[in-house]
């Protein structure tokens, strides 16, 4: 589990409410599996076709690191970061959706995942 891996950098990890903690896993999945889509279609032959595939899968990686650290640290801005998320994540997994390499249906899967679970996180903040 993802979620093992950052314990050791946030003690109270078991006081995280269920809600957080499963958006927290789905998050960080999400955040492997694009910067393994965006490296893969960077090393493809067509890489110039995947260009946009790319930049949003590294952006919608750095967008779910932020809201697992905000979400973590019980941050002010969570509902904002979790709303980014969801449209990064939904907008990610339109693009990945057009192009037919395995690495790409892999990471509008994620995302498509990740946006579902914060989206049912966002109607427990509002």
């Amino acid at each position: 589990m993802v979620l093992e891996a950052v314990k050791p950098h946030y003690q109270a990890l078991e006081t995280i409410k269920p809600n957080f903690q499963e958006a927290i896993q789905a998050a960080l999945d999400c955040l492997n599996v694009c910067e393994s889509c965006a490296s893969t279609c960077l090393q493809d032959d067509e890489a110039s076709v995947l260009t946009r595939c790319i930049h949003l899968s590294w952006e919608c990686a750095a967008v779910c690191d932020g809201m697992t650290k905000s979400l973590l640290g019980s941050s002010k801005y969570a509902q904002d970061w979790v709303l980014l998320c969801i449209e990064v994540c939904e907008d990610c997994a339109a693009e990945c959706e057009r192009h037919d390499h395995p690495c790409c249906r892999a990471c509008a899967e994620a995302c498509r995942a990740c946006a579902r679970v914060c989206s049912e996180l966002l109607l427990t903040l509002a």
